[in-house]
């Protein structure tokens, strides 16, 4: 039986959004041992179509198990595991996987359905080839970057002073070096973790800008 995933799609989209990164991560319970090695070669073909680009990599994969008696971490075990990554031309879009999991990364996206297509595409090659596959988990995030320039805490006017009520509790700005919220909403099927503020490349610094 052929196995196709499947994503919603929606024809809204804006003008203008500050999305500076889109991913989707699938991770799978069990390793894909016959990736470990290469690509094969039915499915390299058919990824290349999409990302023409290939460059592959190894990475240190490490894992451990916690005791309960005296939580303190046993059997732990490192492996080295070749990724491979594909591009597109300009390489604003790239396909990263491995034996543990398979993620797309839009660094100028467009709209969702542009997105989940290209990822649909993506995927069901990889079902195709790799029948036994299964899930642990699916991930999308959504990365928003608004930069202001000069040295401001004055988001009037960009963002609702809801998400920014949280640095009106310190009088002296100057001395904040981060400030972030999180809300996490559990739906029937799916989570959402909102995280929000300013997050500072310069942490534990204050934030210059």
């Amino acid at each position: 039986m052929k196995r196709v995933f499947k994503m919603e799609q929606s024809k809204q989209c804006y003008k203008k959004n500050f999305l500076t990164n889109v991913i989707v991560r699938i991770d799978f319970i069990n390793p894909i041992d016959e990736i470990q090695e290469k690509i094969p070669n039915e499915l390299s073909k058919n990824l290349m179509k999409l990302f023409p680009i290939i460059e592959p990599n190894t990475i240190t994969h490490g894992s451990f198990k916690i005791d309960v008696n005296n939580l303190e971490p046993r059997g732990i075990e490192k492996r080295n595991v070749n990724q491979w990554k594909l591009f597109n031309q300009d390489r604003t879009r790239i396909l990263e996987f491995d034996m543990y999991h398979f993620a797309m990364i839009f660094n100028k996206y467009e709209s969702f359905d542009s997105f989940s297509d290209l990822f649909l595409k993506s995927v069901n090659y990889l079902l195709s080839q790799f029948t036994q596959i299964q899930v642990r988990r699916l991930g999308l995030r959504y990365i928003n970057e608004i930069n202001i320039p000069g040295k401001t805490f004055n988001w009037r006017g960009f963002i609702s002073s809801k998400l920014t009520s949280l640095l009106d509790s310190v009088e002296d700005k100057s001395i904040i070096s981060r400030a972030l919220s999180s809300i996490d909403l559990k739906f029937e099927e799916y989570r959402v973790k909102f995280q929000f503020g300013m997050h500072n490349p310069d942490f534990p610094s204050t934030i210059k800008k």
